[in-house]
């Protein structure tokens, strides 16, 4: 499995959620990469698992949808 399947999947799942439920915060947690990527209007953060944890915790996870991946991907 490459990165861009990876990358590619995760978003695609994202974007199909949220043209069902309109989500207040997208999220891509992987092992160590981080960024920002923008698909059909989504705006999708890429944080590592260990900035996720020290900032945001697990306040957000009933408003938002957070997908996990510890594969890297690349942005």
């Amino acid at each position: 499995m490459s990165d861009e399947v990876t990358i590619e999947r995760e978003t695609k799942a994202l974007v199909a959620l949220n043209s069902l439920y309109t989500l207040k915060k997208a999220m891509i947690i992987t092992y160590e990469d981080e960024g920002e990527i923008e698909r059909d209007g989504l705006r999708i953060e890429i944080i590592p698992s260990w900035k996720w944890v020290l900032n945001e915790g697990h306040s957000d996870i009933n408003n938002d949808v957070i997908t996990r991946t510890a594969h890297k991907v690349r942005v």
